[in-house]
């Protein structure tokens, strides 16, 4: 199973002094095949390396994994999923619902800090007020 790591973990990950269990699991994604990004986890970490050497390679880095695509179909059960949480009078975060979506769309396990916007995303999919193709997944990482 693929698993759509969110910038966030990236961003943790990639620190001078990241949290050792952070490190353990990306790690064990990378030697799996598992890890995997979307196009604004892209921008959302490149786009905040200044050094141009670590730019390089982080990009190299990121080229060599699978990339779950925000294609249409993603952003309509994004859209569907933004519809749903609008009623339940929530606001869902554009890239957060895209990357939601895309997750659901790629039968992918979505590995995110502890976030707000996933959780009332979440929360709305468990009870069933809004239904898509695929169950959404997602584990918290320390």
């Amino acid at each position: 199973m693929l698993r759509l790591i969110d910038a966030s973990v990236w961003i943790t990950y990639l620190r001078p002094a990241p949290d050792p269990r952070i490190v353990k699991e990306v790690r064990r994604a990378l030697a799996t095949g598992e890890a995997a990004v979307a196009t604004p986890i892209l921008v959302e970490v490149l786009s905040g390396i200044r050094d141009p050497h670590e730019y390089s390679v982080r990009e190299a880095d990121f080229r060599s994994l699978p990339h779950v695509e925000v294609d249409g179909e993603a952003s309509y059960i994004a859209a569907t999923i933004g519809k749903g949480l609008a009623e339940a009078g929530k606001t869902g975060k554009t890239v957060d619902l895209l990357l939601a979506g895309s997750a659901i769309r790629a039968g992918a396990e979505l590995w995110s800090l502890p976030d707000d916007h996933y959780r009332d995303v979440q929360a709305l999919l468990k009870r069933g007020e809004v239904k898509v193709a695929r169950s959404f997944r997602i584990r918290w990482l320390p």
